[in-house]
């Protein structure tokens, strides 16, 4: 069976590069993913994409215009993501 919208179960799967980022937690957004703006923060609202690395999406606080349309959401790999405080998710290697 394989409609639109299903739920797979499994395995719990975990990133391997970094820990896994809690849904709901404000972040900061790295400027590389914004061509260089600076304190951009969001919220981890879901992941886009899990292998070793986890993709987050991250909402925005505020959207801004860009070439292509307006930016609301955004992915992040997850050890790039640093918390309120300062925290982040990276492995301590």
């Amino acid at each position: 069976m394989s409609g639109h919208g299903e739920i797979i179960t499994g395995p719990q799967r975990t990133p391997v590069l970094h820990k896994a980022v809690p849904m709901g937690v404000r972040v900061k957004v790295p400027p590389a993913y914004l061509k260089g703006r600076q304190n951009v923060w969001g919220t981890v609202v879901g992941v886009s994409f899990a292998h070793l690395v986890f993709g987050y999406i991250v909402f925005l606080d505020e959207s801004f215009q860009a070439e292509h349309g307006e930016i609301r959401a955004l992915t992040v790999i997850g050890s790039e993501l640093e918390a309120e405080d300062g925290s982040n998710w990276r492995n301590d290697v």
